[in-house]
């Protein structure tokens, strides 16, 4: 989505100013299950055994990327009794998961702010093809649009990834968020 709107001519500038992941979260009890395998086998297992599978279902990019996964599984959860879709943000769509004892796919930020008030668990899965860019963008129609390049060059700049390095350890002690 971000490429065809820079391939529109919609932004001025782009750049991935940081990178986090994805991880899949569930019971603490399928970590030994799940670790170190990769997310296609596990989703297969997952469709198989009719564990239940949470979903934001919003057309988000972590929705996306969970798709992505179904797809390169070959299978297709949408419509299966076990497979629930919240409609709904991370934080909400950690919530229903904790509460179904089901697993989901999450931002890795967004679970561990999350993580002291579920009892669900990253289940380190193999991290291959989990990335996730974060990418700034100028709009080309915005009235602000000096300001914004010379906020998202600040941004890609040794002081502004200096600036999120800082953020990632104040906020969760490692870096999550790497610039």
């Amino acid at each position: 989505q971000e490429a065809a709107y820079v391939a529109d001519g919609d932004a001025a500038a782009a750049a991935t100013v940081f990178t986090s992941r994805f991880v899949l979260v569930g019971p603490p009890e399928l970590k030994s299950r799940f670790q170190d395998r990769e997310l296609p086998e596990i989703l297969r297992e997952v469709y198989t055994d009719g564990i239940t599978f949470v979903s934001r279902g919003d057309g988000s990019g972590t929705h996306d990327k969970e798709m992505a996964k179904w797809q390169e599984a070959g299978l297709d959860p949408r419509g299966e009794s076990w497979y629930l879709v919240t409609g709904q943000g991370m934080g909400p769509t950690l919530l229903i998961a904790d509460q179904t004892r089901g697993v989901t796919l999450a931002e890795y930020g967004a679970y561990l702010a999350s993580r002291d008030t579920i009892s669900i668990v990253d289940l380190e899965v193999d991290a291959v093809g989990l990335d996730n860019p974060y990418t700034a963008m100028v709009s080309a129609s915005s009235a602000r649009k000096q300001a914004a390049e010379t906020f998202l060059d600040w941004l890609t700049s040794a002081e502004g990834r200096a600036a999120i390095e800082a953020a990632n350890q104040e906020l969760f002690g490692e870096s999550v968020y790497r610039p």
